[in-house]
């Protein structure tokens, strides 16, 4: 079957932890694991009342979370999904087809707990949301899924939906801990431990690489020469393209070419994985598929897009087809690097919207639509335009639309000045603060008034030692103290100097790049 007969429009959703994103609406997560949401109105911004949000809005508080730190969100055309740091699944918005596990099709207004009991006591690690589906990950390296079943995508053998999560049978992937899901509009993939791909769903265009368009109704293993020699740490799924990163950051992508959305610089479909090199010398850290197009960061803070220009979210402040990996002007960002980017759709302006997020914890947005959070609507006036959509239809969209062609801050005083992700390390003057107040001889082990954790705090008097003032006067008999500190001390020296998820999340490779932490840990 040709790609557009299956097509059924562009409700597009995508995975993604620092941001993500949904149909005209979008979920952050911020540094102390608080969450933000902005955009049209419904049960899936999980504030609990009505109205567009054009600004960032705070989704309850710790309180809301039972008191936990928000480690990761993800999006979907309609619901969205949140792990806490202790294991534990929150999901909320339209409960149609039982996507959002609860036994039942009811809308859920604010976040709505699924205990690890779920999960046969396991916490949660993971979540990917689909259009219409929900992916889970657990500690035990388990898969759970619920939803819609079309086309297999849930796993299970068959096309039914599921209104609880239910377990993907291990059997499925010969027994490979999952480490890492992703949920498309009609397909899904995980990668293992050990980095190999599972894909399975609908299989038009090739989409679930295996050089066919069969549909798989379980998780079956991509066995291509391409990826044979690679780990696989992260991967993403559009509407009908797939798109990989190993663990050295190089790209492979497979499914539909429209576009140019592979950035292989036709419009060809890709049965197989085909590896992607139009990133000058630095790595790829993380990529997004959009509904028409794809978005990939690079390790040198560079943000890439290639598709359908009429997406209005490639960034190139025009609306023409990229059929290439083209990198997004660096002041648009006002030079700043990017770690982690997101993709989303309006179905009411028939356009995209993207995100990306700065290593400082600062939120970019551009596309069109009612969540890019900027406020007040800012309209680009042009004559009406025919936009065709991969399955041949002719859609008139609104001249009028709010769009923005070229990245857009969103200022962070709109969300009380929190950084964005869960991974950064402190400013260069926050850290000299530590310095002096903690452990360097030469910038303040005079001034520390308390001993570090895990230190026995000794008389100097009784060891015969001068006071400290004396010790400090000479710095060629001290030296740097970082020196001489113990592992221990100096590992909780460096963890105070940064943030980190907690828990089995931020031991995950993919996931800590999908967090903004890709270029830290790398």
């Amino acid at each position: 079957m040709a790609f557009g007969e299956k097509y059924r429009g562009c409700e597009q959703s995508e995975e993604a932890m620092a941001a993500a994103c949904g149909d005209d609406f979008t979920a952050v997560v911020t540094e102390c694991g608080e969450l933000w949401a902005f955009g049209k109105s419904g049960p899936q911004l999980g504030i609990g009342k009505k109205g567009h949000q054009p600004v960032p809005i705070r989704v309850g508080g710790r309180e809301e979370f039972d008191g936990a730190a928000v480690v990761m969100v993800d999006a979907g055309k309609s619901h969205t999904a949140a792990v806490s740091a202790n294991g534990t699944l929150w999901t909320w918005g339209d409960g149609e087809n039982g996507k959002l596990g609860h036994g039942d099709e009811e809308p859920q207004q604010r976040p709505t707990m699924l205990l690890k009991e779920f999960f046969g006591g396991t916490p949660a690690v993971m979540v990917a949301c689909g259009d219409d589906h929900t992916l889970v990950t657990t500690a035990s390296g388990g898969v759970y899924s619920c939803g819609c079943g079309n086309s297999g995508k849930l796993g299970h053998g068959d096309d039914g939906d599921r209104q609880i999560l239910t377990n993907v049978q291990a059997e499925c992937f010969g027994g490979d801990k999952i480490v890492y899901v992703a949920a498309g509009p009609d397909h899904s993939a995980a990668v293992g431990a050990e980095g190999k791909v599972y894909t399975w769903g609908d299989g038009n265009s090739g989409r679930l690489g295996h050089n066919n368009e069969e549909d798989k109704y379980i998780p079956t293993e991509v066995v291509d020469t391409a990826l044979s020699k690679v780990k696989v740490v992260m991967v993403s799924v559009g509407f009908a393209h797939t798109v990989a990163v190993s663990e050295g950051g190089t790209l492979y992508v497979w499914g539909a070419g429209m576009f140019g959305l592979l950035g292989l610089g036709d419009e060809d479909d890709r049965m197989v994985p085909t590896k992607v090199a139009n990133f000058g010398r630095s790595p790829v850290l993380m990529v997004a598929c959009g509904d028409v197009y794809t978005l990939a960061v690079t390790k040198d803070g560079g943000m890439y897009s290639c598709g359908q220009g009429q997406s209005c979210a490639l960034g190139h402040n025009n609306e023409n087809d990229k059929w290439f990996f083209t990198r997004i002007k660096a002041q648009y960002f006002d030079k700043k690097k990017i770690v982690s980017a997101a993709t989303g759709f309006s179905e009411s302006n028939k356009t995209s919207h993207s995100l990306a997020v700065t290593e400082d914890g600062v939120l970019y947005s551009f596309g069109g639509g009612q969540g890019l959070g900027l406020g007040d609507p800012h309209k680009v006036h042009r004559p009406p335009q025919v936009r065709m959509s991969m399955g041949g239809r002719r859609r008139v969209r609104d001249p009028n639309g709010v769009r923005r062609l070229i990245p857009t801050r969103i200022a962070p005083q709109r969300m009380l000045g929190a950084r964005v992700g869960r991974c950064h390390s402190l400013p260069p003057l926050h850290v000299l603060a530590f310095a002096m107040g903690t452990t360097h001889a030469r910038l303040g082990s005079a001034a520390q008034t308390e001993t570090p954790v895990g230190v026995e705090k000794k008389s100097q008097r009784n060891q015969d030692k001068e006071p400290a003032d004396a010790v400090t006067t000479s710095d060629d008999s001290i030296g740097c103290a970082y020196a001489t500190m113990s592992d221990d001390l100096l590992k909780q020296v460096v963890a105070a100097c940064g943030s980190w998820p907690e828990g089995r999340a931020g031991k995950l490779e993919g996931v800590v790049r999908l967090m903004g932490g890709g270029m830290m840990k790398t």
